[in-house]
């Protein structure tokens, strides 16, 4: 297994806090449900442990502009997830892959299961998102939009994974406890030219992660704690699609 070297997981604690920095307060609530309260909810499934282990199932997908396929990749990977730290306002873990080829789906993968964390530090920040309610999934959907002057936007050619961004996000919470059930996040500041394996120069167009959640529980904790179930990214350029999947299930 190859792991991720330090210098890696910098450029997503960085990311993390260039989001951050891109909030504005948008004041709008529904029922009472407070950012507090929503910020509150999430912490307490999603919060720090010495670590969860998980195994990864990876697969990477590049189509043309056409939609032929260009290459298909699949792997293994190894993911010891450790939650969200509210003193250190940090999320991350430690992470092997089988193979260099799917490295990237295991680093966006890395990142998007770990976003929500920059969401936290939105929220406790005082911002208000805007809250819509599904009465019949008993689901209430908080959107946090893009900050006027959010345009940052880098990345990196070699590891086919941003270095730095910022944009709109949702979470998906159930109504009864507040706990994470969905993320989404669409990156701002784009398109820029760059280049995007495996179509070499190109103007990226969009960056878009979708992330789901499951409960597990720790041994000796009766409370359940949340790990990604699901990441799944999607990168649109202007020579063709990459979308990167990984799937996570508890490791014995």
């Amino acid at each position: 297994m190859l792991p991720l070297s330090p210098s890696k997981e910098l450029w997503l604690v960085a990311a993390v806090a260039a989001i951050a920095t891109c909030a504005s307060p948008t004041a709008q609530t529904l029922e009472g449900v407070t950012p507090q309260q929503l910020a509150a909810g999430i912490k307490a499934y999603l919060r720090d442990s010495a670590e969860f282990p998980l195994r990864m199932d990876l697969v990477l997908v590049a189509t043309d502009s056409s939609g032929r396929l260009r290459q298909r990749k699949t792997g293994k990977g190894n993911y010891d997830f450790h939650g969200y730290n509210s003193r250190s306002n940090h999320a991350g873990g430690d992470l092997h892959v089988s193979s260099r080829s799917t490295m990237p789906v295991a680093m966006n993968a890395y990142f998007g299961g770990i976003l929500p964390a920059s969401a936290l530090v939105v929220l406790t920040s005082g911002v208000a998102p805007v809250i819509s309610e599904d009465p019949a999934a008993g689901l209430l959907t908080a959107r946090i939009p893009e900050a006027p002057g959010c345009r940052l936007f880098q990345w990196s050619s070699d590891d086919s994974a941003p270095e730095q961004l910022c944009g709109s996000s949702a979470l998906q919470v159930k109504k009864s406890d507040l706990s994470l059930v969905h993320f989404s996040f669409q990156a701002a500041g784009l398109p820029v030219a760059t280049v995007v394996k495996p179509f070499g120069k190109c103007q990226l167009l969009s960056y878009r992660v979708e992330a789901e959640y499951q409960q597990v529980f720790l041994p000796g904790d009766p409370k359940p704690f949340l790990v990604p179930k699901r990441v799944e990214t999607k990168v649109e350029t202007d020579k063709g699609r990459l979308v990167m999947t990984s799937q996570f299930v508890p490791r014995k």
